[in-house]
């Protein structure tokens, strides 16, 4: 069975948060960020990821217009990266 999820992650302004669509609005609230991501594509449920994190990262976007984001800025696990989404995508 397959679904459409719509995420929010409520989170220290500190740290990050990532899911699998990009985020669609901030706002604060009680001292918290609040992240509203874009609604997924239809997907069985254990494809869903969410992380709230406090690494650092680099975004890049590939030739298709994928947004790309690493947490290692290893500039060889960079381009690893990016090669695999222009290949997919």
């Amino acid at each position: 069975m397959k679904a459409t999820f719509k995420v929010t992650l409520a989170h220290d302004p500190k740290m990050i948060a990532l899911s699998n669509m990009p985020i669609i609005k901030t706002y604060m609230k009680d001292g918290f960020q609040y992240d509203d991501f874009k609604r997924t594509v239809k997907m069985p449920t254990y494809l869903l990821a969410f992380v709230v994190c406090d690494f650092e990262n680099i975004t890049a976007t590939t030739e298709s217009g994928v947004k790309v984001r690493d947490v290692n800025s290893d500039t060889i696990t960079t381009i690893a990266t990016t090669n695999y989404s222009n290949y997919y995508y």
